[in-house]
């Protein structure tokens, strides 16, 4: 077993495809913590607002990922309050496979499937409650 660490890694990544989702969210994070929110490129990505001029819910997700890597809490509240939890989920899948790769029991904990299918969904239902809120209010994130 004289295997080097980079290629069991590497063996790992390709043996798994939701090493992809955890590469990707890795690249996330460490993007928020080279970009801080005001330092944003000011791109017109969200084809909801560039459609309605309406702020969707998932506006100011970037910005509050950004806020959070730079420890500026009360900013990332208020740009988007779900971004604690989407950047809270980005941590833990980048971080999983070298939890993984470093304790191989791991890898046997399985999550009950059906909870996290729910805790998505309901997820992505209170996001739009607050999307529809965050209209009715006024707010243009």
């Amino acid at each position: 077993m004289g295997t080097s660490a980079s290629n069991r890694v590497l063996g790992y990544l390709s043996r798994r495809p939701s090493a992809v989702l955890s590469i990707l969210a890795g690249g996330a994070v460490l993007t928020s913590c080279v970009f801080s929110p005001g330092g944003l490129p000011n791109l017109p990505v969200c084809w909801f607002k560039n459609t309605t001029g309406l702020p969707c819910p998932g506006c100011g997700l970037t910005r509050a990922f950004c806020a959070i890597s730079h420890g500026d809490f009360g900013a990332a509240w208020s740009f988007n309050p779900f971004g604690f939890l989407f950047y809270a989920g980005a941590v833990a899948l980048a971080v999983w496979p070298v939890l993984v790769w470093k304790f191989p029991r791991l890898e046997n904990v399985r999550p009950a499937a059906r909870r996290v299918v729910w805790f998505v969904f309901g997820l992505i239902a209170a996001m739009w409650v607050f999307g529809v809120w965050r209209i009715c209010a006024g707010s243009n994130v």
